[in-house]
């Protein structure tokens, strides 16, 4: 599976995840925190789909850093975004 393969079933299950009750959320994850995962996938995969290599405006894993500040680390989920951002950093596509 490619990388934006990838990002795509991630944004799928993030909004899936934002149309469940928050204590139905198997992420921990508020509605903001979901919202800012949602909208930096999207723009991650829009850098990828231009071909374009992490550049110095994006040196720090946001998506790591708010999932291990306010995420259940236990989710598959936060799991899958932490590996994805991952991935976009070392420049797998």
């Amino acid at each position: 599976m490619s990388l934006v393969q990838r990002m795509n079933a991630l944004i799928a299950t993030v909004e899936a995840e934002e149309q469940l009750a928050p204590q139905a959320r198997t992420s921990g994850a508020d509605d903001a925190g979901l919202a800012f995962a949602e909208q930096l996938l999207r723009a991650l995969k829009a850098r990828v789909e231009r071909g374009e290599s992490p550049s110095g405006d994006y040196q720090h894993p946001n998506l790591g850093r708010l999932v291990t500040e306010s995420w259940n680390l236990s989710s598959p989920l936060a799991r899958d975004l932490v590996e994805v951002e991952q991935l976009y950093l070392r420049g797998q596509r």
